[in-house]
């Protein structure tokens, strides 16, 4: 009898050890599908990686090829501001809750934005191919900690793959579609001071793009631009698909009917038929 229980005890433990992972994952499971639903992840992870391929891609691509520069006496007027990198590294954070946002919304919310991105990142791809731009940045002379970030974002980013602005386009995307929430803050109503704060944070966030020489003025209304594109273009895309699916659907119930129909017209023959031999 002991040679036994000594036998069982490591399955047992075995099998403790692992309920108690599947029971952790789970939880963490249901935690993060709090956050983000299950159907969001595909799309939104899509969008991430076609961000880098076209930046990265673009970057490699029009590596040995001229880049020009689209500054003007106006852009000489915008102050060179480094405190403004705080703004333009949050950015980062700001698309990161817009996205989460937008997946919670639903499932035909979360693609027609996610294929907005998508589509507005085609666009950005055929302007930095076609037209590869650049321009002078300044020389980091300061020592506060503002200057030492932005000279760290000089060295991460090359000033390339400019025209139109990558930050612009996703913060606009966020600012856009903060208006059209109407279900991601479940079970709560999308609070005003959300919606103040992505016009505010937008706004910010172009103007460090040119206050700390990442971008030129032209660039963010290049990226306003794309960014609306891709909007109208996932719209139409999306609405087709739904009339489609509306059709087919439409032609699945007719024939239905038709069917009973048919089996309604054949049982009355049948009791006709029962009557006349009868």
């Amino acid at each position: 009898m002991p040679k036994s229980r000594g036998r069982v005890r490591p399955q047992v433990r075995i099998a403790t050890f692992s309920l108690l992972w599947y029971n952790a994952v789970m939880k963490k499971k249901k935690i993060i599908q709090r956050i983000l639903p299950s159907y969001a992840f595909l799309p939104v992870l899509s969008a991430l990686l076609f961000n880098c391929l076209v930046y990265w891609g673009c970057r490699r691509l029009t590596a040995g090829r001229v880049h020009v520069c689209l500054q003007t006496a106006a852009d000489a007027l915008v102050p060179f501001l480094p405190p403004l990198i705080v703004i333009y590294f949050l950015a980062y954070l700001q698309w990161g809750i817009g996205y989460v946002l937008i997946g919670r919304e639903s499932r035909e919310f979360c693609y027609r934005w996610v294929l907005a991105d998508i589509i507005a990142k085609a666009v950005c791809a055929v302007c930095f191919l076609a037209v590869p731009t650049t321009l002078v940045r300044p020389d980091i002379t300061g020592t506060d900690v503002f200057s030492r970030l932005t000279a760290v974002l000089y060295w991460l980013d090359q000033a390339d793959n400019l025209f139109p602005s990558i930050h612009c386009l996703e913060s606009w995307i966020c600012l856009r579609s903060s208006f059209r929430l109407k279900k991601a803050f479940a079970p709560r109503e999308v609070p005003r001071w959300y919606r103040i704060y992505s016009v505010v944070f937008t706004l910010l966030v172009m103007a460090s793009t040119v206050c700390l020489r990442q971008h030129v003025l032209v660039d963010i209304p290049a990226g306003i631009l794309a960014a609306e594109i891709g909007m109208v273009i996932s719209g139409r895309v999306m609405n087709e698909i739904k009339a489609r699916q509306g059709a087919d659907a439409g032609q699945v119930e007719v024939a239905g009917r038709d069917k009973e129909a048919k089996r309604g017209s054949g049982g009355k023959h049948k009791d006709r038929n029962t009557e006349t031999e009868s």
